[in-house]
């Protein structure tokens, strides 16, 4: 006499003796695409302690069969494979609510940063120079430093780094990243280069008439970036922009002057 169990679509038949209805053959299954059977793989469980066990209705009674994971008949991929997208999403939620709750709590460590009132990332978008930086780690010897902004249709805005080392004409390095408004000012936006991780982007000054020049920077005060849409701003412009920022606790005798090709300036 020979029972069916099927794991994930996968009809197994068996030799009734073996523990029925326990699904636990593994030398005799032979796989087959028919209908369900008594033992479904969404009802099979991993103890943790080395062993495995199914849910089975066989006639109308919940049964729990329970045996070692070395009778188990059925792929360890399968089960995994069935459970890990489940599994995963879980783990980013948890990873992504967590990190969430770090950055809101160090912001809430730092002097409030007032930004402007409002941005038209439709003005916003194009490409921006880098006129002067507080160093940072990943712009060690950059020169002749851009950034390039796109608008998608979600909203969201494409953003594209690009530094040459060590010289104006020197290797290009790009990086790639992706913005959101974090609300309906867009003078707040979430930067993210790679997941989960996402940095500030307060926009603290700007040129409302022709969105000529910009002042970034973040809570923190570590980072603060001069953009312009030339290569090179007038140095009142210039000036002033540093005189706001050091009235907002920036560190602005450390600023890095960037260096541009000199063959574009205005």
């Amino acid at each position: 006499m020979r029972r069916a169990c099927s794991f994930g679509g996968l009809l197994y038949h068996y030799p009734a003796r073996l523990f029925f209805p326990s699904c636990l053959s593994s030398t005799t299954a032979q796989p087959v695409f028919l209908g369900a059977g008594e033992c479904n793989l969404s009802r099979t469980f991993l103890t943790g302690l080395g062993h495995w066990f199914c849910l089975v209705d066989t006639l109308g009674l919940g049964l729990r069969v329970q045996a070692p994971l070395s009778t188990f008949p059925f792929p360890m991929a399968n089960l995994l494979k069935r459970r890990r997208p489940t599994l995963f999403t879980a783990i980013a939620a948890t990873v992504a609510t967590g990190v969430a709750a770090y950055a809101y709590a160090k912001r809430k460590m730092y002097p409030e940063l007032p930004t402007v009132t409002h941005v038209d990332l439709h003005k916003y978008k194009g490409l921006w120079y880098e006129v002067a930086r507080l160093p940072t780690r990943f712009e060690k010897g950059c020169q002749h430093v851009t950034a390039e902004y796109k608008l998608r249709p979600d909203g969201k805005v494409q953003v594209l780094n690009t530094c040459h080392k060590e010289g104006l004409n020197g290797p290009a390095e790009t990086a790639t990243a992706l913005a959101r408004s974090v609300d309906a000012s867009n003078s707040k936006l979430k930067v993210q280069f790679f997941w989960p991780f996402e940095g500030d982007y307060w926009i603290l000054d700007l040129d409302h008439a022709d969105y000529q020049y910009a002042l970034v920077g973040e809570p923190s005060r570590k980072n603060l970036w001069i953009l312009s849409r030339m290569p090179h701003l007038e140095r009142s412009i210039r000036d002033r922009l540093i005189a706001h920022a050091r009235n907002l606790g920036f560190p602005v005798d450390n600023l890095i002057y960037t260096p541009q090709p000199m063959n574009e300036k205005p």
